[in-house]
């Protein structure tokens, strides 16, 4: 039966932030010390070291921004909000860290101006009611009155 070799080293899970990588083995002939199909070699007895840290540097830390809420206001102005943390890449994964490891980037806006929207409907608070601004003008007849409330 021909024997497994060690051939390198894959490739870093990670660019930064703690990553992992582990030996790679091929089947090699023990006559002629070329690589062969694997099933030539004992499945069982190919080597399974354990995974070596690589890339364990601090990723760059970055500004981590939420979507915008919803106006405060349906109309007429209003503000909307959106959460800004400062993140960093850590193990495959991100954690949220302290905003001074982010005070060499821009923070972006946490709160803004809605965008300009008109008012498209009233709401009526209260029934009419008859006031009188002027004196009736004696060349003119008076005003009809309104028509009356219809019930609740």
């Amino acid at each position: 039966m021909d024997r497994w070799s060690q051939r390198g080293q894959s490739e870093c899970s990670a660019s930064c932030g703690k990553g992992s990588r582990h030996s790679l083995y091929e089947c090699v002939s023990v006559t002629t010390q070329e690589v062969v199909d694997e099933s030539r070699c004992d499945p069982a007895l190919k080597p399974s070291g354990p995974e070596q840290p690589c890339n364990t540097q601090p990723c760059p830390a970055f500004w981590s921004v939420s979507p915008w809420s919803p106006c405060t206001v349906s109309c007429g102005g209003g503000r909307q909000h959106r959460q800004v943390l400062c993140r960093q890449g850590y193990a495959n994964r991100t954690v949220a860290v302290h905003p001074h490891r982010c005070r060499n980037l821009q923070r972006p806006n946490s709160t803004r101006g809605c965008p300009p929207s008109p008012c498209t409907h009233w709401q009526v608070a209260s029934e009419w009611q008859s006031v009188s601004l002027c004196p009736p003008h004696p060349h003119l007849p008076p005003l009809p009155s309104p028509p009356p409330s219809p019930p609740p």
